[in-house]
């Protein structure tokens, strides 16, 4: 876990922090002459990756694939050398190995069949069923290998033919195969969304799968200043301890990519939404409930510890899509109906000024981040 520290001058916790940086390993504080944190002296001991982890490379071919666009007719045989009668029913079969796995990472398709393709005018042939095309084609042996891959978190649905040179005369069709690169479902989450200024909050991004024999990183950035905070190459789950000195509000984004230390990132395969952390002395704090759907709209509460009305700030509803979607000027409970959503989105609340934009100004608390749920008409 790093911690990482904006402060005002303080003598005293410059030494404080000293004699911690002591205690930690690989954790390291400088201070002016004058005792004073400067921005440059934040805590860090991220360092980047010693090597990185590598590009997933397509093994090579058989020597009896053909990739070409157009096949050659295969001559035909005589009948006496190769009787009908010797040849069994065609039947195909197709296999991924393996049919999950991380996206840019590469799956062995293999087509067997039950009869011997070389002297006879057919192909194995194994087609891609999203574009039609053809992957791959052997002409001789019982089987046929080709190996996929996909950029990006996706699915892919294969299939295997016994048929001639053209894609006619087709003896036999495999089941359809699929393959899944999938993602990590990557969330992100502060232990506190308000503290007081100079008090600190983790930020834990969350995975379902370890990234470990992955070719990604969770990384977790402060999408607020673009400075990288943390990455894991190895494990679900990735966390920063992360304080500010001032009044203020940040960002914070997890992203599941090839490592890189600053945005934008290249080969993103996941982002989470954006979750939001108030630094403020103001001593007011929000909690965001669970969405609630009814019919086509949807309903959620926003609870605070103090009611508004007599202060000049409105507990405000926003949604990822950068949408105010309600607020309220009284009370410390703030119940919001709107129209429901047929895509995910995520929301957040914030106590602040009366402002629409995303992020609203002179925000005194933030929420928590809740999904929204899926509205199927």
């Amino acid at each position: 876990m790093k911690t990482i520290l904006t402060s005002k001058p303080n003598h005293y916790l410059a030494a404080v922090l000293s004699l911690l940086a002591l205690a930690t390993p690989g954790c390291v504080v400088d201070a002016d002459e004058d005792g004073a944190l400067g921005a440059a002296d934040d805590i860090r001991d991220l360092v980047e990756p010693a090597e990185r982890k590598p590009v997933p490379v397509r093994p090579p071919l058989a020597p009896n694939v053909i990739t070409d666009a157009e096949l050659p007719e295969k001559p035909e045989h005589d009948k006496k050398s190769n009787p009908a009668s010797s040849l069994s029913g065609w039947t195909v079969n197709l296999t991924a190995t393996p049919d999950t796995l991380w996206p840019t990472e590469w799956s062995k398709l293999r087509a067997t069949t039950n009869n011997q393709l070389g002297p006879t005018p057919y192909y194995l042939a194994i087609y891609d069923n999203s574009t039609g095309a053809r992957l791959a084609a052997c002409g001789y042996d019982t089987f046929c290998e080709f190996w996929v891959s996909k950029p990006n978190v996706s699915w892919g649905s294969y299939t295997a033919y016994v048929q001639r040179y053209d894609a006619t005369d087709t003896q036999a069709e495999s089941p359809y195969k699929l393959v899944e690169w999938h993602g990590a479902n990557l969330d992100i989450s502060a232990t506190q969304n308000t503290v007081g200024i100079g008090a600190s909050t983790t930020i834990t991004a969350t995975a379902s799968w370890d990234v470990g024999p992955s070719p990604f990183y969770i990384l977790i950035f402060d999408v607020t200043t673009g400075t990288l905070l943390e990455h894991c190459g190895i494990g679900s789950s990735c966390g920063v301890t992360v304080s500010e000195g001032a009044a203020t509000t940040h960002a914070y984004q997890a992203f599941l990519a090839p490592y890189g230390a600053s945005l934008p990132l290249a080969g993103v395969q996941e982002a989470t939404a954006k979750t939001y952390v108030t630094w403020s002395d103001s001593g007011y704090s929000l909690s965001l409930g669970t969405p609630v759907l009814q019919g086509s709209a949807e309903t959620v509460t926003v609870t605070s510890n103090i009611n508004v009305v007599k202060t000049p700030y409105w507990i405000q509803l926003f949604s990822d899509w950068g949408t105010r979607l309600g607020s309220c000027k009284s009370g410390a409970t703030c119940t919001l109906t709107y129209p429901a959503a047929g895509t995910y989105r995520n929301l957040f609340a914030f106590i602040s000024a009366d402002d629409a934009n995303l992020l609203p100004a002179d925000i005194q608390a933030s929420s928590n981040k809740v999904r929204s749920p899926l509205y199927i008409p």
